[in-house]
């Protein structure tokens, strides 16, 4: 069992994430969040590995630009966990996960006249 990975009942937010998982009626359901909604090809790579170590054969993409595990048997290891932290697309501490999204407009760092470009 994975010290890192608790359920939701002992988080304050009831919106799943990677560290804590929402049960549904097909298995646990966890989001990663992605940083700035933009993956490279590593992440990419990783994520498709970890559907595949948790048996998962569709990654959805919620409309926060967020990847969605549905019907998770069990829950992440900390080995697969630390991984995920690595590569950025797991918070360096649980208690952050829910945090981590910060909304801007897509049109950012397109438009010409703007002041200060938050894409980055």
């Amino acid at each position: 069992m994975s010290r890192l990975f608790s359920s939701s009942e002992h988080q304050s937010t009831s919106c799943p994430g990677l560290f804590y998982g929402v049960t549904a009626a097909d298995g646990l359901l966890l989001r990663v969040r992605i940083s700035g909604g933009q993956l490279n090809r590593v992440q990419a790579g990783a994520l498709a590995d970890l559907a595949t170590h948790l048996g998962i054969p569709i990654l959805h993409l919620t409309n926060r630009a967020n990847i969605q595990l549905r019907g998770v048997k069990n829950a992440p290891d900390d080995e697969v966990l630390h991984q995920l932290q690595a590569l950025k697309l797991a918070a360096p501490k649980p208690a952050l996960d829910a945090l981590r999204n910060i909304m801007i407009s897509p049109l950012a760092g397109l438009d010409q006249a703007e002041f200060i470009l938050l894409s980055y």
